[in-house]
């Protein structure tokens, strides 16, 4: 479930990577020649580099690069899939079912770090984002439910990687100051707390203060 910024790769790095996955891939597969290869639109500014190691592949092999009005549906279907996935999962959380909550979050968080991946467009990355902090923040919730699967330590994990998908996604900030303090941890809940209070705007801005006003009783 986590999510992070990275270094784009180079053209030459997608090409070794193509390469490694046909000769050499995970153990439990052998290696072959694959029938066909639908290329993300994400790679596009690669294809002048994959196009002729691709076109050189023996029949009946064939490959295809993904337009971007593709791409836009096929982000739009998973943002709906997973607006879907949420309204499940949020309703697991208030009859108290944490386990069903974690896997249909699971679910929802796998479609929308591919929205996040095609980035297309920076309406709809931005509202793949936001959702993307909402169901991480939703995962900590269900950790912290009593019972079985309570696991402050990954429910801060969680968190963590809401934060990362969206600074401004402030329950964020309030799921990892809870991990916190359940895991003992006063101090580093109040920092979290501080770090939200200085990114934090319009309401956000009193329910951030009032949290740390909490925390002090």
């Amino acid at each position: 479930m986590d999510v992070c910024s990275v270094t784009p790769p180079t053209s030459d790095i997608v090409l070794d990577f193509v390469r490694r996955s046909i000769a050499a891939p995970e153990p439990s597969y052998t290696p072959a020649l694959p029938s066909s290869l639908q290329v993300a639109t994400i790679f596009t500014p690669h294809a002048a580099v994959l196009a002729p190691f691709l076109s050189a592949l023996p029949a009946p092999f064939t490959y295809n690069i993904d337009t971007p009005e593709a791409a836009h549906g096929q982000a739009l279907s998973y943002i709906m899939l997973a607006e879907g996935a949420q309204r499940l999962a949020k309703q697991a959380l208030a009859e108290r079912d944490g386990a069903f909550a974690l896997r249909v979050y699971d679910e929802a968080v796998g479609l929308l770090e591919e929205v996040v991946m095609l980035g297309h467009g920076a309406a709809l990355l931005a509202r793949g984002r936001r959702m993307l902090a909402a169901c991480l923040a939703g995962c900590a919730s269900a950790y912290m439910l009593r019972g079985a699967g309570h696991d402050a330590a990954a429910a801060l994990r969680c968190g963590q990687a809401a934060e990362r998908a969206d600074r401004a996604y402030m329950q964020a900030y309030l799921r990892q100051a809870r991990a916190h303090r359940l895991l003992g941890d006063v101090g580093a809940a109040r920092r979290v707390l501080e770090r939200a209070a200085r990114r934090a705007r319009g309401s956000d801005v009193h329910v951030i203060e009032s949290a740390l006003a909490a925390l002090q009783k």
